[in-house]
């Protein structure tokens, strides 16, 4: 309470003050009189109701939805989309799957744009493919510092505005693609998560959808930033690594704490 004890004044918002009014015609009834009335006759009235008050708040609009956050998807391969080959016997990566993986999910207010940017294994990329997802990233998470060679991903995603990425990649080489985003988009508008998968989409207890559905949920709540985001953790670059023994990421100190204490 104020000092003085005396609270503030009540400021009405403009709806309360002056709300819109919705016309409700005239009601008309027809009347059966009782036996042995007058005159026997039906007899019509009308009745004219008060005019209905629509009060909306004043920190909303008529018909007002929820905002709608865009996330755009950038596909590069790696084992998350790996696909058995019936020919060769083979997991191999022939074409993105995300949006198999998509159709999975429930997405309230979100709107998922999907580049298929590549589809290799992260032990064939070279840094030409490292180039083209560090070039398209920037146009998404950070359209300001993007350069002119940039525009085709900027109308792939709809606008020029900063949006979210999350960028599905194996986990082999995942830090080496996450440190090389760091350095070349220090300061991102939005943030930008990397995301793989130990164990492909189409075998049983992959952990695939898990990691998606994590990047997804982190791309809408996490500060700008370069972000691997796998198995319920979240860490920012620099300074993560993939721990080859626990098969997950994790800060490079916590990775050569593992190391020592397995060769002690």
């Amino acid at each position: 309470m104020p000092k003085g004890g005396l609270e503030p004044p009540l400021v009405l918002p403009k709806w309360i003050l002056n709300p819109p009014r919705l016309p409700i015609p005239p009601l008309r009834l027809r009347l059966q009189p009782k036996a042995g009335g007058a005159d026997g006759t039906l007899k019509t009235i009308t009745i004219q109701p008060i005019p209905c008050l629509l009060v909306i708040p004043d920190s909303c609009t008529p018909f007002e939805r929820h905002a709608v956050r865009t996330i755009t998807l950038v596909t590069t391969g790696g084992t998350i989309e790996k696909t058995y080959d019936e020919s060769t016997g083979e997991l191999s990566n022939r074409g993105s799957i995300v949006r198999q993986m998509l159709r999975r999910l429930r997405l309230d207010d979100a709107s998922i744009n999907v580049i298929e940017l590549m589809s290799k294994d992260s032990l064939l990329m070279t840094d030409a493919d490292r180039a083209r997802i560090t070039q398209i990233v920037r146009a998404i998470a950070a359209p300001n510092s993007a350069t002119k060679d940039c525009d085709a991903a900027t109308s792939a995603i709809g606008g020029a505005d900063a949006s979210p990425v999350v960028v599905l990649h194996g986990t082999d080489t995942l830090e080496v693609t996450g440190e090389a985003l760091h350095a070349a988009i220090p300061y991102p508008s939005a943030p930008i998560i990397l995301t793989g998968a130990i164990r492909p989409y189409a075998m049983k207890r992959s952990d695939a959808l898990q990691n998606l559905t994590e990047s997804i949920f982190a791309a809408g709540v996490l500060a700008p930033g370069v972000y691997a985001v796998s198995h319920s953790k979240a860490l920012r670059f620099p300074g993560v690594v993939k721990d080859r023994q626990r098969m997950t990421f994790v800060r490079k100190e916590d990775a050569e704490i593992t190391l020592r204490g397995s060769s002690a």
